[in-house]
């Protein structure tokens, strides 16, 4: 159900979470998270009872220390990685219908949260100081909720990266602004999936799915939604704050002839992957606005998520050159990695396993013998058989005559000879 792909800039760890279960979205069995670390060791969290819904793992910038945020039936988990230790879980208010998203700020103080019942409510987080010292008892403290903060069910939420930003989408056709501090409305995104190469508009106005949001730049400026009637085209949307804080649609670009189902920025804000009803990939360049590459039908049932790679710089785990641009998830209980590179970048100067690096070597070496053996035999026949046919010619150095008879007699025959050009009887 949720994906959560982070990475570190400064020793390049790289953790992925997924989470989910079997039966329907509260209960089931088998329910877990699951975290790969380093695309080699591989951890599991057992939710017992409960479905996770939404994952993401972060770093607190200060202590440096890493933990996983689930959204686990009704109620907020914390977990530590990698012991996956939980920690100080949060109780949701059962009229809330549970938590769809959860996303924590950079500076690891604040989360927000959205919910089934139309809430989106902000929590401030204690510091791990403040938690150890007993200063503060509790890990998450409200600062605000909004009861009716939309007309259905809620997607996403995101921080914006500097500031104090919140925007949140819901499958009432809208995504909004909202300020961090006091939960006040700043801007309503109303979002528009019209054909606008269609002759006649529809007669029913559709039912709007805005199924991810996300800030394009640092102070919030930019915002970014993904949008999709139940059946129908899927639209990418850029919108830009104007002067009185209120959001623009600058540009609308067809995504998919089928709806989208999930939706994931990179951390860097460059890489955009989506994941369609039909199971098929499509990744974006943001800074070009347009598409990379599709991979058509990658699952067979409908992604249920997706994680962009963090950011370009390399990652641990990927020692054989191999860079995996997203990773996806879907309720055909198959995991996707997924690279934008055509083939294996060569190593240079790296030994292959087994030792092919030094065979290649002892190879190259004996070829060059032979070629110089052979080289060597070749000129030594031909200064003996120079000798021996053209020894009048070197008695008396004559120059004309030892070139006609070393081209005519040493290495090769002319035509007028007999044999050449008639074979003898």
């Amino acid at each position: 159900f949720g994906s959560s792909w982070w990475g570190s800039h400064e020793d390049g760890t790289s953790i992925v979470a997924f989470c989910g279960g079997g039966g329907s979205a509260r209960t089931g069995v088998h329910n877990k998270i699951l975290v790969r670390i380093n695309s080699s060791e591989q951890l599991e969290i057992s939710t017992e009872f409960e479905v996770c819904i939404a994952v993401q793992v972060y770093q607190n910038p200060l202590t440096k220390s890493i933990w996983l945020m689930g959204a686990v039936g009704n109620k907020i988990c914390r977990y530590d990685l990698p012991n996956c230790a939980g920690q100080q879980n949060l109780e949701l208010d059962p009229a809330w219908g549970g938590a769809n998203c959860v996303h924590v700020n950079v500076m690891a103080d604040k989360m927000v949260i959205g919910c089934e019942n139309n809430v989106v409510a902000c929590y401030q987080m204690a510091s791990e100081e403040d938690l150890a010292s007993g200063k503060q008892q509790g890990l998450f403290q409200l600062l605000w909720s909004l009861s009716n903060a939309h007309e259905k069910a809620l997607c996403a939420v995101n921080f914006a990266p500097r500031g104090d930003l919140v925007v949140t989408s819901a499958k009432d056709g809208t995504a909004k602004v909202w300020n961090a501090k006091d939960g006040a409305p700043l801007s309503t995104l109303v979002c528009d999936v019209q054909d606008p190469k269609a002759k006649n508009p529809p007669k029913r106005k559709p039912q709007v799915l805005v199924r991810g949001c996300a800030f394009g730049d640092l102070e919030g400026k930019v915002v970014y939604t993904m949008a999709s009637p139940r059946r129908g085209k899927a639209y990418l949307a850029r919108w830009i704050q104007q002067p009185n804080r209120v959001y623009q649609c600058q540009e609308r670009l067809e995504i998919s002839p089928c709806p989208i189902s999930a939706m994931s920025l990179s951390s860097d804000g460059g890489l955009l992957a989506l994941g369609g009803v039909d199971g098929t990939i499509t990744l974006m360049d943001m800074q070009t606005w347009k598409k990379l590459r599709s991979f058509p039908e990658v699952h067979d049932l409908p992604v249920t998520c997706i994680a962009a790679r963090p950011f370009a710089l390399p990652l641990c785990g990927e020692e054989d050159g191999v860079q995996m641009h997203a990773v996806s998830a879907s309720a055909d209980s198959q995991l996707a990695m997924l690279t934008l590179q055509r083939r294996v970048p060569k190593k240079k100067g790296a030994p292959n396993k087994g030792g092919a690096t030094s065979n290649t070597s002892l190879t190259n070496i004996l070829i060059l013998v032979l070629w110089v053996g052979a080289i060597f035999w070749t000129l030594t026949r031909i200064v003996r058989e120079t000798m021996e046919l053209c020894e009048t010619e070197l008695e008396t150095m004559a120059l004309g005559s030892l070139q006609q008879c070393f081209f005519q007699t040493v290495l090769w025959a002319p035509s007028s000879r007999p044999g050449i050009l008639i074979p003898p009887h």
